[in-house]
């Protein structure tokens, strides 16, 4: 015959168990709900702030030689923005250039559009690498050592290049690397205005970029 105290015991682990287990489910079911939640964001991050800040240490290739540059970007929500970047020629003992400034704007149209039409595929670096692909156009002065030239040494013109960066996360903000190719059209003198010759470059950078929130969002109808 089964004694009493036998099936208090039994009552008592029974809720001894129930009792360690409940903390555990919980920790499960806030992890699934942050996992579903993260899936469900298809933005990756990018509302966390509208102003995106990155910057770049680039390795630049092109017909005036090779040049390692560093490169800062300011753009609203990883879309529309400017850029600077200053190139510091590696040749000095060949017809290379001695150094570039070069700043302009730069595009990245495909976000809000794909965001909006809902067509994010649910793979974040998939989707951040297609969202990159833009376009910058600007203007340059680029400096060439003395003997590399016998006047005019310091040249200008326009710049127009293509662009697409990798994270290197599954998020918005953090470290990437990007590519870049383009041309680079010299102008003449200042008088004339001509083109004088094209320069194709090419780019591989490193970099970092982080998000802002500045309450334009919010302020937003």
């Amino acid at each position: 015959m089964p004694s009493p105290h036998n099936g208090a015991n039994q009552k008592t682990d029974g809720f001894r168990v129930v009792r360690g287990a409940l903390p555990a489910s919980i920790v499960v079911a806030s992890l699934a709900c942050s996992s579903a939640a993260f899936a469900e964001d298809r933005s990756y991050g990018r509302f966390d702030g509208d102003l995106a800040l990155a910057g770049e240490l680039a390795l630049v290739a092109s017909e005036d030689g090779p040049a390692l540059g560093v490169r800062a970007t300011a753009s609203y929500l990883t879309m529309a923005g400017a850029y600077a970047e200053y190139d510091e020629g590696l040749d000095r003992q060949g017809e290379s250039m001695a150094r570039r400034l070069s700043g302009g704007i730069e595009l990245r149209p495909l976000f809000l559009a794909r965001f909006v039409g809902d067509l994010e595929t649910g793979a974040p670096l998939f989707d951040l690498w297609l969202d990159s692909l833009g376009f910058g156009l600007g203007t340059f002065i680029t400096w060439h050592p003395a003997m590399a030239c016998a006047e005019n040494c310091q040249r200008q013109g326009l710049e127009f290049a293509g662009r697409m960066a990798l994270p290197l996360l599954a998020r918005a903000n953090g470290p990437f690397v990007a590519l870049r190719g383009g041309a680079r059209f010299e102008m003449g003198t200042p008088a004339t205005g001509s083109l004088d010759e094209t320069v194709a470059f090419g780019a591989l950078s490193i970099g970092f970029e982080g998000l802002i929130p500045t309450g334009l969002l919010r302020r937003a109808p």
